[in-house]
Order: C-alpha cells, then structure tokens, then sequence
C-alpha cells in the first residue's frame, strides 16, 4: 500500500466525523467536537524519523507531546521522539494511502497496529486489524484561518467598506473611517473553517445574491448556517492581508482585503508559563570564544582571563489566530531562559511586542577564565556549550479597549506560545598544557 504524504501542520479525524478532530486531553488522545478546526489542542506537527522517510512522528504543537502507543490506546505523553522499534514507547508511525481520495490509514511502526476511533468524544485505539474505523482523514492546518472577532475591511482603492443606510442593506467601500458603527464587522468563526461576517450596524450577516449581479448585501439572519451563500472561506495573504471566497459560487478568487482589528490598545499579563509542556529543539554546538593563558615564570601559577564574546538570543510570542493585523500588544511579564538545559525566569519587561515577530538581543558578556597553569606553558581554554530553540505554551490574561466604542473588555486565554532561541549551556573547558 502506498505511503501517504502528510503536510508539515495537520488536524487529524476519522473520515466520517465532520469536525471531530483528535486533540489533546490530559495525556490522551479524544475526538473533540465543540471547536473544530480552531482548537488548538488538535493542531499537530508531523515529524519525519531520522531512520525511515516513510516514518513520522506526531507532536501536538501546542501541548509538546508526542504520540505513541500504551494499553491499547494512542496517548501523547512524550516530550522526545523515540525511533527503537523495540520499546513499547516507539512515537513513529506510517500513514498509507487507500484507494478513496483523501483517505489514508495510520499505522503504529512498533506494533504494527491501526489508529482508529469509533464515535466522537472517546479515545483514540490502536487496533491489529483495520477496519472502517481505521479510514482517517486531514486537514492541512496552514490553510485554517481564524480572524479576530472584531474588524474592519479596507480596500485597495484605501476605502473601508461600510454598511449603506439604504433599502438593499447594501455594502460599499466608501468610509474613511474604520471606527465608525458602519465600517465595523464581526467574525462568526463556524468549526469547519468557513466564517459568516456580521454588520454591526445591521447586525444582520453578510449573504450574496444569488441572481442577478452576485453582489453582498447584510439580509442574512442569525440562525441561517447552512445557507452557502453566506458562508465564505478566508485565505491568508500576510500578517493583514486576506481573501475571502465565497462558498456558494465557489469564487478561486476572492476579494482581497486589508484587515483592521478594532481594538485601540491591548495588554497581555497574568502570564503562567505551563514549564511541563516546554519544548528544547536544533540543538547544536556553540564555541563562544576562548583565551590561552601563558605562565612564563619558573612556578605554576593560578591565572586568569575574561573571555569577550557577543550573546545573541530571541524571543517572541504567538497564538493560534492566523491574522495579527500587526497590532502591538504590550506584554507584561517575565521573559524565559534556559542555563543548563534547564528554564529559568528571566527579566520582567513591559513592551511592545507583535504577535508572530521575534525580537532579538545582543549582549556582551566577558566571563572570567581562571586554570592552574604549570610552569613555562600555556594552556588554552574554550568557554563552549550548546545553543538552540525552545517554545513554551502558556495561559494569561487580555484587557482590550475598542477602538470603536471605547469599552474595555477583559478575556483569559491559553492559546499562547513563547518562543525563545540562544545559548542553552556554556562551560570552560581548558586544553592540555603545551611548553612555551
């Protein structure tokens, strides 16, 4: 049977259930229903093993687990991958291709098992023979977009579209303004990826006309979720940029739009980095610098000297909405480090950050290099160690103030990852003596 090539970002289902992704709960692996394609516990990256390209390994991005097999179940409770096929802990697995189009079975390498889910919200088997049960299927997660709830559209003749006080409830790109009542739109985001757009000024939804020109007008009422011509897919152009396509005719095109997230200001605080679930990966070597202390007396002696080396690191922040509209948040909080191979909190900031753009710092550092140094030698020593990526997800707390209406609003969210890279351990390790 033929391998299944998986995308680097997937939602996995069984073929049948609609928008019941397997997620993340507690160390196990369920079918969840309630949020679809925009849960985040259900987004996963596919990993190639280093010693089969037909193998993968399955980590939940957000939580760092890998899945693997135990009692008969699929679980996610490894923060490494594990290629010995001898050890009930394997993580890898193959994905074969049936001859239905878009469906493929997964089969658990150490076993030789099928993943398969019978019904919505129960845990994920791993089974010996494949059934009905065991025919999945995927969704490409770097095509779902999820847009902040409230906004407006602008256009490339740079006007924002506006809800016209008429009888058609028609829309127009003709405000200057994208804080006034007209201009503002919000986002139903459905589980299946596909959105509705509501008018606040109409408060009633985006639907097209069928007949006639195909135009948009804001006639479509609260409850009308399976009418196709008020459903439209977004695609994401750039951090502000998106298209939007509409379901009922199937439009490849798609309008384009800038996106304007109605919010003034935004903080972020009560920040609780979940340490458990952090994540260390592209670990390699670092030399730092180094210095050759020279003893030219007749006695060994004790010297010393500072090694002067630049340190440079990142870090930034992320969530699961696609869109950032390059809003800055001012996030408050400790920064993450890693000395040791171990987290550390580092130093508390208040600044302005933007969701997805990674910061970076340029340190100088001149720690102090001090080795017994026998008479008549010199002896070298290299300040050296390791330097890498890590993420870490967390939880907190978002206080925004509308840019239309001025009111604040306080939500809690733990959709969020920070990413950090540098130094990971650094140490001296002194050569041997060489005669002057």
């Amino acid at each position: 049977m033929a391998v299944t090539l998986l995308p680097k970002f997937v939602m996995l289902k069984h073929k049948s259930f609609e928008h019941s992704f397997f997620s993340y709960k507690d160390g196990t692996v369920l079918a969840e229903t309630e949020m679809g394609v925009h849960n985040p516990l259900a987004k996963i990256e596919v990993e190639k093993a280093k010693i089969n390209g037909d193998y993968v390994h399955l980590r939940f991005t957000h939580t760092n687990k890998y899945w693997s097999r135990k009692d008969g179940f699929i679980v996610a409770e490894s923060t490494k991958p594990e290629e010995d096929v001898k050890k009930s802990t394997c993580t890898m697995f193959k994905a074969t291709g049936t001859a239905d189009a878009g469906v493929f079975q997964l089969v658990h390498v150490q076993s030789g098992f099928f993943v398969q889910s019978k019904t919505t919200s129960s845990q994920v088997e791993v089974v010996k023979d494949a059934s009905e049960s065991s025919k999945l299927s995927f969704v490409d997660s770097e095509t779902i977009v999820l847009l902040p709830n409230r906004l407006a559209l602008k256009s490339n003749n740079g006007k924002f579209l506006k809800s016209v006080d008429d009888s058609n409830h028609s829309l127009e790109f003709t405000s200057d303004d994208h804080n006034a009542r007209s201009s503002a739109q919000e986002i139903q985001a459905l589980p299946s990826g596909q959105i509705r757009i509501k008018s606040v000024f109409y408060d009633k939804f985006w639907r097209r006309v069928s007949d006639g020109d195909g135009l948009i007008y804001v006639v479509s009422g609260e409850k009308e979720t399976s009418d196709k011509d008020s459903l439209f897919w977004p695609v994401k152009l750039s951090e502000k940029t998106i298209a939007l396509r509409s379901v009922g005719n199937d439009n490849g095109g798609g309008a384009r739009f800038e996106v304007r997230e109605l919010v003034r200001e935004r903080k972020i605080y009560d920040v609780k980095y979940r340490l458990e679930e952090a994540r260390i990966y592209d670990v390699e070597p670092l030399v730092a610098g180094s210095v050759t202390l020279r003893n030219e007396g007749d006695k060994e002696a004790s010297l010393s000297e500072k090694v002067v080396y630049e340190e440079v690191s990142s870090y930034g922040i992320s969530r699961r909405e696609s869109v950032t509209a390059e809003l800055k948040v001012t996030f408050e909080a400790s920064l993450s480090k890693v000395v040791d191979f171990k987290f550390e909190v580092g130093r508390r900031v208040s600044e302005e950050l933007e969701w997805e753009k990674i910061n970076y710092e340029k340190v100088t550092k001149e720690p102090m290099a001090t080795t017994d140094v026998p008479a008549r030698t010199s002896v070298k020593i290299s300040y050296i160690g390791s330097k890498g990526k890590y993420t870490i997800p967390f939880s907190y707390s978002q206080s925004d103030v509308d840019s239309a209406t001025a009111l604040p609003t306080i939500t809690k969210h733990t959709d969020g990852i920070y990413h950090g890279q540098g130094s990971l351990e650094l140490k001296f390790v002194a050569g041997k003596p060489v005669p002057l």
